[in-house]
């Protein structure tokens, strides 16, 4: 079982208290990679959330690296939300661990408490909304701005 006193550390789980963690726990699938390990290939299906517990992995598109992401990020978002083929692959910088959460457990946290589903789907929301914010600005020569 997940430890979940460390999701705090991401931003998909604003407004949860440590009860609400200790709550949907039992929801994510704690796996393990290797440096070099790939956690999702661009054009292949994915049914599920990462959450970053410790490590760094790198974000690459048609072999461009978009972003390296490290303990406390989080992805796969975009195919729980259009369930469509992953959309860039993703790699293991070094030894890495995550918190996986798949479509049925996404299901299985609206189940049990809609309110904190909708906590969550706000937060994915706004994630989502400032990562488009950085492509864009990225887009157009921009340097991109901090985000909260």
């Amino acid at each position: 079982m997940i430890d979940a006193s460390g999701f705090n550390r991401h931003s998909l789980f604003g407004g949860f208290s440590q009860d609400d963690l200790a709550k949907v726990a039992h929801l994510f699938e704690p796996k393990s990679f290797a440096a070099g390990d790939l956690l999702l290939t661009e054009g292949e299906p994915n049914n599920q959330i990462f959450f970053l517990l410790s490590g760094s992995v790198r974000v690459t598109r048609r072999g461009l690296v978009l972003i390296d992401f490290r303990e406390g990020d989080s992805f796969g978002e975009i195919e729980m939300l259009d369930t469509r083929p992953s959309a860039a692959t993703i790699a293991a910088l070094e030894p890495a661990t995550a918190a996986c959460l798949s479509h049925a457990g996404l299901y299985a946290l609206y189940k049990l408490d809609t309110r904190l589903y909708s906590v969550f789907m706000m937060n994915l929301a706004r994630d989502l909304a400032r990562r488009l914010r950085r492509m864009d600005e990225l887009a157009c020569g921009e340097t991109p701005s901090t985000l909260p």
